[in-house]
């Protein structure tokens, strides 16, 4: 406000009733004049606290994540999908992504991005391909060894990011965190027993 003070406004005053059982927001994006909360049950899009629009899925939804200006999304049993103009779209064999629960997605070099599965390791993923649907899965997904396989089978993956050196750091619901360069050797790990 005027004074620098912050106000908390709630907008589930503004979701109809049937909405509600949303269970919980997993991402925010602010996309343009909207704001896109991305919830278990169900794609909320607001314009100036006004509910715009509901995309409610077949399974359920989890985290999206932006990437070049694009916003990414997985839906259980369905697959990777992208969020644009209000909508989801499935991308190219998405269904590769169906039971893999992905937990980062985030630049490696000019042409792929980096994916995070919660115990399939880590994944490539060839961006100017996403949309071209003649491609087989392989030309667009492929699996990034590293050093760190075994740890990634035992500990689920539950977050990522890439640091400013251009390695990344993943966090584990049992494991800790650990660093891997883009080589897949590690750098470092961090635990309760280390």
């Amino acid at each position: 406000d005027s004074t620098n003070k912050n106000e908390w406004v709630s907008l589930s005053k503004n979701i109809p009733e049937k909405y509600k059982n949303y269970i919980s927001v997993l991402s925010i994006h602010q996309i343009g004049n909207k704001t896109v909360f991305f919830a278990f049950r169900g794609i909320f899009i607001f314009q100036n606290d006004s509910l715009l629009n509901v995309i409610l899925p077949e399974t359920d939804f989890r985290f999206a994540f932006k990437y070049n200006n694009h916003i990414y999304l997985r839906q259980t049993d369905i697959g990777l999908m992208e969020f644009r103009n209000d909508r989801i779209y499935m991308v190219s064999n998405g269904k590769y992504f169906a039971d893999k629960p992905i937990y980062m997605f985030a630049p490696f070099d000019k042409n792929r991005a980096i994916v995070a599965t919660k115990q399939n390791g880590l994944y490539l993923v060839n961006i100017n391909n996403l949309n071209n649907f003649k491609l087989p899965a392989d030309s667009i997904y492929t699996p990034f060894k590293t050093d760190a396989d075994n740890y990634f089978l035992t500990n689920n993956i539950y977050h990522g990011i890439i640091l400013n050196d251009g390695s990344y750091a993943l966090g584990s619901t049992v494991g800790g965190v650990i660093i891997v360069d883009n080589k897949g050797h590690i750098k470092q790990t961090n635990s309760y027993h280390t």
